[in-house]
């Protein structure tokens, strides 16, 4: 469902092929729906109930409204209904899903910021001054739409874990945009450096005492803050389970205080 929803957002004017491929995917998504209905109707009943007071077939005047899209339509979870009408043992199910898919979200994140990183890196030291690079752009978009997508699964098994047990108990930290980001972005290190020597060339001409040009030091990162994402798999700060991240994290402190 937010795979389809983020497909149809980054396609403005749709081709015939495209459209075809949505209708199929819809229809899936609804054989999958009816199989999620017919587990409520026997294990979770309110939330048949409560659908029907929230689908609609005709507006205010009376008019018939369409049904709506297959990505659209509620599945009424246990968390999404009122606590007294649900039952414990199936919110407790939903909840070691909802931690699952945390873990899950974030691993997909970090290494689809890894890919997009390694990708730029690429794209400027091979494809760049060669006319247009769209196949390289095209690569790119790919990646960060895998990056939406598991931001969106995150925020999605966040909020559900939320309303059951509220805010402060969640453990998992809330995914801002602002959070989705690598240990060093490169471009923006590359745009401090070009800054901080701007208006230095007179400084960086000097010679020393043996005749050698001295130069100017590099902008440094001592201002730079690392996301929390990359600081354990739910910010706790427990490194035991990744080591590469840990090595990571090392590096930019490392970078920090050169």
């Amino acid at each position: 469902r937010r795979q389809l929803q983020l497909d149809i957002q980054h396609v403005r004017l749709p081709s015939k092929k495209q459209e075809a491929n949505f209708a199929e995917r819809r229809v899936r998504i609804e054989r999958q729906i009816n199989r999620i209905r017919a587990l409520q109707h026997i294990h979770c009943p309110a939330a048949i109930q409560t659908l029907l007071t929230i689908l609609h077939d005709v507006d205010i005047h009376g008019t018939p409204l369409p049904p709506p899209e297959a990505e659209r339509i509620p599945l009424m979870f246990p968390s999404e209904l009122p606590l007294a009408f649900c039952d414990k043992c199936l919110l407790e199910i939903e909840l070691r899903c909802c931690n699952a898919q945390c873990t899950a979200s974030l691993d997909q994140i970090r290494h689809g910021l890894l890919v997009k990183r390694r990708l730029y890196t690429y794209k400027t030291n091979n494809a760049q001054k060669q006319r247009s690079a769209t196949r390289s752009r095209t690569l790119l978009d790919h990646q960060q739409r895998k990056i939406d997508l598991a931001a969106a699964t995150y925020r999605r098994a966040w909020a559900a874990k939320a309303s059951v047990v509220g805010e402060d108990k969640v453990r998992w930290r809330r995914l801002m945009v602002s959070d989705v980001r690598m240990l060093g972005d490169e471009e923006e290190e590359k745009k401090q450096k070009h800054r901080a020597m701007k208006g230095k060339q007179k400084e960086a001409r000097k010679e020393n005492k043996h005749g050698e040009i001295q130069g100017i030091a590099g902008a440094g990162s001592s201002r730079a803050t690392t996301s929390w994402i990359w600081m354990a798999a739910d910010g706790t700060g427990d490194f035991s389970a990744d080591r590469a991240l840990c090595n990571g994290i090392r590096v930019e402190f490392c970078k920090t205080y050169a």
